[in-house]
C-alpha cells in the first residue's frame, strides 16, 4: 500500500462516449482514504458534492495504449487505460469501482442530482421538442449528432 503522501486522483472520461467518468490515482491505495480523495477531486474539478463512504475500490495493473480506430473516430480519447499483468510497462493504480456521470445539473446549493443516461436523453428529447416547436431548428438530431458535426468542422 502507499505512503501517507496526498493522493492525486485522474478523473477519466469512457472511452465508448457514454457520458461518464471515473476516477483513479496512480499507486495502490487504501481503501477508505481513497474514496475521500475522490470526492476532494471532483469537488476541485467541477464543484460537485459526492457522497463516496463505502464504494468498492479495486487495485490492478494498467497500461496506456493508443485507442483503437473507431473510439479514436469518435473524438473521445486517444489513448485508453487496458488492464494488464503487472510488468511489462505496466503500473499499480487504485481505481473507483464506479462510474460516475459526467454531467450534473444544480439542485438548490449543491450538485446532488445526477443525469442517468436516460436522464439525459429524456431531458435532449424534450429540448428537441421544444425547438422544433418554436421552430428554432428544422429536422430533430441527437447529442452525438451535434458532437460530430463540431469534431468534423474545428
Amino acid at each position: 500500500m502507499a505512503t501517507n503522501a496526498p493522493i492525486e486522483v485522474e478523473i477519466a472520461y469512457a472511452a465508448h462516449d457514454s457520458c461518464q467518468i471515473q476516477c483513479w490515482a496512480r499507486g495502490h491505495h487504501d481503501a477508505t482514504a481513497f474514496p475521500k480523495a475522490c470526492e476532494v477531486a471532483l469537488a476541485q474539478w467541477d464543484e460537485r458534492i459526492v457522497c463516496l463512504d463505502g464504494k468498492w475500490v479495486k487495485h490492478q495493473h494498467w497500461r496506456t495504449v493508443r485507442a483503437d480506430a473507431e473510439t479514436a473516430a469518435c473524438g473521445v480519447v486517444d489513448y485508453v487505460h487496458v488492464e494488464s499483468a503487472p510488468g511489462r510497462g505496466a503500473y499499480a493504480v487504485t481505481v473507483l469501482d464506479e462510474w460516475l456521470p459526467l454531467f450534473t445539473r444544480r439542485c438548490s446549493q449543491c450538485y446532488t442530482t445526477h443525469y442517468t443516461p436516460e436522464g439525459f436523453k429524456a431531458m435532449w428529447s424534450k429540448l428537441m421538442a421544444v425547438a422544433l416547436k418554436e421552430k428554432v431548428i428544422g429536422t430533430r438530431f441527437t447529442f452525438h449528432d451535434l458532437r460530430a458535426y463540431y469534431v468534423t468542422r474545428h
